[in-house]
């Protein structure tokens, strides 16, 4: 019994391991909190009073969606995305600073932080991309 191999096609320099993994751990933390948020926002939506909801709460939700909005972009565009979440989570852990009371390393560690640490990952790992001569989505 012999083992046959099948045709490897390169396309281009393979892409380094470690690479793949800082590109799948940024997608996972930018989608873990994104949805963390927009579990939170919908909860809120049943616990608002009738009288609607404030500047502030229209202002998080913008912020929310931009983060959205780069977590799905960096699955088609790993730099794109990368940069939108880095900078959503920016602005956010800035609105945590101006609108907590007390605890504002803790609102600043939930609401900004995740979305710093996903951009910045993202951003090593297509920059460790595009200097290897590849880059993927």
């Amino acid at each position: 019994m012999t083992a046959t191999k099948g045709l490897q096609v390169e396309t281009g320099p393979p892409v380094r391991r470690e690479g793949r993994i800082l590109r799948f751990i940024s997608r996972a933390i930018a989608t873990g909190a994104t949805l963390f948020w927009l579990f939170v926002l919908s909860a809120s939506v049943f616990v608002e009073e009738a009288g609607g909801t404030s500047i502030e709460g229209w202002f998080l939700l913008g912020l929310i969606m931009a983060a959205a909005a780069g977590s799905v972009v960096m699955y088609l565009r790993q730099g794109t995305g990368s940069v939108v979440v880095l900078i959503a989570g920016v602005a956010l852990a800035v609105f945590a600073v101006v609108t907590a009371g007390r605890n504002q390393l803790l609102a600043v560690l939930v609401s900004g932080f995740p979305f710093i640490v996903a951009g910045l990952l993202g951003l090593i790992a297509d920059r460790g991309e595009a200097s290897a001569g590849r880059h993927l989505a």
